[in-house]
């Protein structure tokens, strides 16, 4: 009977241990990446994370592994444990004895049960679960209605071609403008890019550099890259480090690497970081690009030394 409580006890300590760690997990995550939607989330647990900086995985057992297991402790001590000598707080007005520990096993086994729940239920809000799983369920029509299959149009280039320069920004908002031009921030802290938006084509939810609605599968790196060049999201599954690698990257879509290099351009590829990080270079490659350069190229070809590392890249 005794290794059976012990059991039941164990292993609702680590329950509540697993629903702890999933909210400060979800807060630590929306703090770190911001709140890019629960498909992120799973694409970042199930893909290649051979570049993913020490600094983070430190981040995260500083700033939510570690308040877990101290918070589970002690929720744990307050119900289940039973001290032999039973403290007490006696009020002497009132003649009534308090005990400190009053919980029945029952009871804490209730209480417990109760904030597992409560805790994985905050949890999947915080990622947005339930709009993700809302999504899933939701059809659409607009590829039906409004997607235009590269394919299937003839796409024309004059006689002289002008090159073409694409610059992406990883993790650049608008919130970053200050609160009188429609940011978060009391002043611009991109002033540059604010004015090339304002001196030239930009597109925003109004008349003013606004920003533009969250699509599902195209908020993280490789998702927004895929739809940005190609029209369509990344709603496909992903399998640990593979994809892209053993397989094709996305062979049925035609994207605009793929027009580019079928009109005689040479597509070169810049990263600051580790091109192979989320099957970048695979997609790049496998779409008409002829290198691609990243910061283990820049080593080898001097630019930069050996041992060079800033954040996870340069």
């Amino acid at each position: 009977m005794k290794k059976r409580k012990l059991l039941l006890v164990t292993l609702n300590c680590i329950l509540l241990f697993v629903a702890v760690l999933a909210v400060m997990s979800a807060v630590w995550y929306i703090n770190m990446y911001g709140n890019m939607g629960f498909a992120a989330i799973i694409f970042t647990l199930t893909t290649n994370n051979e570049s993913v900086e020490e600094g983070i995985l430190l981040s995260f057992f500083i700033k939510a592994f570690t308040p877990a297991l101290i918070i589970t402790i002690l929720f744990s001590l307050m119900l289940w444990s039973r001290p032999k000598n039973k403290l007490v707080v006696k009020d002497i007005k009132k003649n009534k004895e308090y005990k400190l520990f009053p919980f029945s096993r029952k009871r804490a086994s209730l209480i417990s049960t109760v904030l597992i729940i409560s805790l994985l239920i905050s949890a999947a809000f915080i990622v947005a679960l339930p709009q993700y799983v809302i999504s899933i369920l939701d059809k659409t029509r607009i590829y039906d209605y409004e997607y235009i299959e590269p394919a299937n149009v003839k796409i024309e280039f004059p006689e002289n071609k002008r090159n073409v320069i694409y610059i992406m920004l990883e993790s650049m908002e608008t919130s970053f403008f200050s609160m009188d031009e429609g940011g978060g921030l009391s002043y611009n802290v991109i002033p540059e890019l604010y004015q090339l938006a304002t001196e030239n084509t930009n597109f925003s939810h109004n008349l003013d550099i606004g920003g533009w609605p969250v699509v599902t599968n195209a908020t993280w790196t490789i998702a927004s890259i895929v739809s940005q060049t190609s029209g369509v999201p990344l709603s496909i599954p992903m399998k640990r480090n593979t994809y892209g690698k053993t397989s094709a990257f996305l062979p049925g879509i035609k994207n605009l690497q793929d027009i580019l290099a079928e009109n005689g351009y040479y597509q070169a590829v810049m990263f600051g970081s580790d091109g192979n990080y989320a099957g970048r270079d695979s997609y790049y490659y496998q779409h008409g690009a002829d290198v691609v350069y990243d910061l283990f190229s820049a080593r080898d070809a001097g630019i930069v030394p050996q041992d060079y590392k800033v954040w996870w890249g340069m």
